[in-house]
């Protein structure tokens, strides 16, 4: 864009002049090469004004910890929302239709436990919504229904393309999620090294005789959120989702299912 609009030679001086605000997404983890790039623009340009986002992962990032940057900066954390906001936003959405009372405010609490699902607003307004749709917010509602609606809405949100894609590629996603929860479980593990889900990945692919690049489809669901990558380690975001997959596995596998029963 600078050179388009003929500033190019005008950039460092512009830099120099504290002229901008940088925001970088997706921090990349400490001791990285291209952690190491960026924190050395920051020295170079320190009159600027620096935003760095990430999320919050097992390390350095934890509530609490300090991020060893190397420069002088301020941590802040988007919280999940506590009590009173899972009560407010809940009373916003259902007091118009006359639904909301402190009894269907447990019920809220008690989906968001029950699935173990995080308490963003996202998740408080599903089921929120769901318990409108069914006109009587204190029935039993089924909570893995509840579940497989969060996984379809994770897994449609990698980019502008799946617009336009067939629904067939929700499936390949979740049949190849159910494939990474099973792989898990016979390495005992919560975390795969990136090389061997992205050979998982090529297996996956290879076997269905498609063209895909092995590579791009990893890193498409962990755009999406449903896996989550720091460094060489990749994981499933939330428990939850590592379970739900393994079940999609087990109903799709009856010699899994016979086996672990």
């Amino acid at each position: 864009m600078l050179g388009l609009a003929h500033m190019q030679s005008g950039f460092d001086g512009l830099c120099f002049s504290g002229s901008f605000v940088f925001v970088v997404d997706n921090l990349p983890p400490v001791g990285s090469r291209q952690l190491n790039a960026i924190l050395a623009f920051v020295k170079k340009y320190p009159a600027n004004a620096y935003v760095f986002l990430a999320d919050e992962i097992p390390g350095p990032l934890l509530l609490g910890s300090t991020y060893q940057l190397g420069i002088e900066h301020k941590q802040l954390y988007i919280h999940h929302l506590k009590r009173p906001a899972v009560r407010e936003l809940t009373r916003r959405w259902l007091s118009p239709s006359g639904l909301y009372s402190s009894e269907v405010f447990q019920t809220v609490l008690r989906r968001i436990a029950n699935a173990r699902l995080p308490s963003t607003a996202y998740v408080v307004s599903l089921i929120a919504l769901t318990l409108e749709r069914h006109r009587n917010p204190l029935s039993v509602i089924n909570e893995a229904s509840l579940l497989e609606r969060f996984i379809e809405a994770i897994l449609n949100k990698a980019s502008l393309k799946d617009v336009v894609r067939s629904s067939m590629d929700f499936t390949i996603k979740q049949e190849f999620l159910a494939e990474v929860a099973r792989q898990l479980v016979d390495i005992q593990s919560y975390v795969i090294e990136k090389n061997a889900i992205v050979q998982l990945a090529l297996e996956f692919i290879s076997a269905r005789g498609w063209k895909n690049d092995a590579a791009s489809f990893v890193d498409e669901l962990i755009q999406t959120g449903v896996l989550f990558c720091v460094g060489e380690s990749v994981w499933f975001r939330y428990r939850c989702l590592r379970e739900y997959f393994l079940a999609r596995y087990m109903m799709n596998h009856d010699d899994y299912k016979e086996y672990v029963l």
